[in-house]
């Protein structure tokens, strides 16, 4: 098993075990540090590539920082990011509409990416009602995106843009932890860490719509304004059976309806051409009114598991709030996401191995009852560590007890969403542009002399002899 390492399409001789590979979650941005020997000073915005004879292509990426360590044996460090840099060279300026999140990543990868990073898009992801990007770059709208559906992205080794299902990325390891393979393994290392443990989620949002409400009352012969004892949404008014028509107060002409609402101060009143109503006249209003969101979310298994290992009631509580929920579905998925999130303590542990074939995102599962850990968790990071061989470095964390869904939160649209509004897009694009102008003269022999009415004869200008 060997590697090649080249700058620029040139191979490079690595200054003895310094190459240092690390690959993070989905969008983060794998990295690569590694002293070189090369006469050339390499520059910022080289390509690097590392490719394995047995293993493939290990990383693809950018330099973003160059360093002269030894000059008498030209030894330059190199700090690298991976192809993410690529992404963010142009600002997108685009509105979408009831689109799938699958076109809209494809639309801004052709028209907003380099040409050489290539669209490997998963189709099939949830629609997006509307959203909006005013001079992002794109991996912000990428990121965005993902929010919104609770897909995932990020730019692989070979310049491929990758937008996939969450779920994807739950397959197992090269290997589980456990008392069988212990001798492909080693350095392990397991944390514990209560900190932001909650299992009762309060969600308080802002308001919604309510069902349709009604109100009755009589009308005295006297009376011509009444206060409501809420703000009212979608009104409809009858008057002892009637419908009445109903504008609202400093806004319609009031010439032309019955009745005027005025929204702020609750109160409704007769319009100018509405005398009071007859007395023991019934009035009813049917309206819709603002009520506030709020729910409540629960662990009940993270509960019992902590009563019994602590005392008490096991409970932890915790409270969010956001102004832009605003139904309770939202809330509730917003409740949820933060429960599995949060619900029980966080671990966080780490191996040595020689095994190949590991990726974050992976699910590890660890069944080492002698040293009092049997849990799954997920893969958070890898790095690669060349020393004669290749070594990896796994770390992975995740919930305590069950299998951790980090990557499937159900997104509430309610809270990504954006308000639709009226907004003017502009992108300047410079160029040039050419305008080609041509004259023609053509004459035409007439005999003389020209003779006023005649059909070639020239208005005001009569020559009756050529003497």
């Amino acid at each position: 098993m060997s590697y090649t390492l080249t700058v620029a399409g040139t191979s490079k001789r690595v200054w003895k075990d310094s190459l240092k590979i690390e690959k993070a979650l989905t969008y983060e941005i794998d990295t690569l540090s590694a002293r070189i020997i090369t006469t050339t000073k390499p520059s910022e915005g080289e390509e690097v590539i590392v490719t394995d004879s047995t293993l493939g292509i290990l990383f693809g990426g950018i330099i973003v920082k160059v360093k002269l360590v030894d000059k008498i044996m030209q030894v330059w460090e190199i700090d690298c990011d991976d192809y993410t840099a690529l992404v963010d060279r142009k600002l997108v300026v685009e509105e979408y509409t009831n689109q799938s999140a699958s076109t809209i990543f494809s639309d801004i990868i052709s028209k907003y990416c380099t040409v050489d990073l290539l669209d490997s898009v998963t189709t099939g992801a949830p629609t997006v009602e509307y959203m909006m990007f005013n001079y992002l770059s794109p991996s912000k709208c990428f990121k965005k995106l993902c929010d919104y559906v609770g897909w995932q992205w990020y730019i692989d080794e070979t310049k491929h843009i990758k937008f996939f299902d969450a779920a994807s990325l739950l397959t197992p390891t090269p290997l589980d932890l456990t008392t069988t393979t212990v001798n492909k393994w080693n350095d392990f290392n397991y944390s514990v860490d209560m900190l932001n443990l909650r299992n009762r989620v309060f969600v308080i949002g802002g308001t919604m719509l309510s069902d349709n409400q009604t109100i009755e009352w009589k009308a005295d012969g006297v009376a011509t304004t009444w206060t409501l004892p809420w703000k009212p949404h979608d009104i409809s008014l009858q008057v002892g059976g009637i419908v009445k028509t109903v504008g609202i107060e400093n806004l319609h002409d009031e010439t032309f309806y019955d009745y005027m609402l005025n929204f702020q101060e609750k109160y409704i009143r007769c319009s100018s051409i509405t005398t009071a109503p007859t007395s023991g006249l019934t009035m009813s209003l049917t309206a819709k009114q603002d009520i506030d969101v709020i729910t409540i979310a629960e662990d009940i298994n993270s509960q019992l598991t902590l009563k019994a290992v602590q005392g008490g009631d096991g409970v932890y509580e915790h409270s969010i709030t956001d102004n832009s929920i605003t139904t309770i579905e939202a809330a509730e998925a917003l409740g949820q996401k933060d429960i599995r999130d949060n619900g029980n303590p966080k671990v966080k542990g780490s191996i040595t191995t020689l095994e190949s074939g590991w990726e974050p995102g992976q699910i590890l599962n660890v069944n080492l009852p002698d040293r009092g850990v049997v849990n799954t968790h997920m893969v958070q990071s890898v790095i690669l560590l060349y020393k004669t061989r290749w070594y990896w470095e796994i770390e992975f964390g995740g919930r305590l007890y069950g299998i951790p869904d980090f990557l499937q939160a159900l997104v509430s649209t309610q809270q990504n969403s954006e308000s639709v509004q009226t907004s003017i897009l502009q992108k300047y694009i410079y160029g040039s542009e050419s305008i080609l102008l041509s004259d023609e003269l053509i004459m035409t022999a007439k005999t003389l002399p020209f003779i006023c009415g005649d059909a070639d004869a020239i208005c005001g200008l009569v020559e009756v002899s050529n003497g």
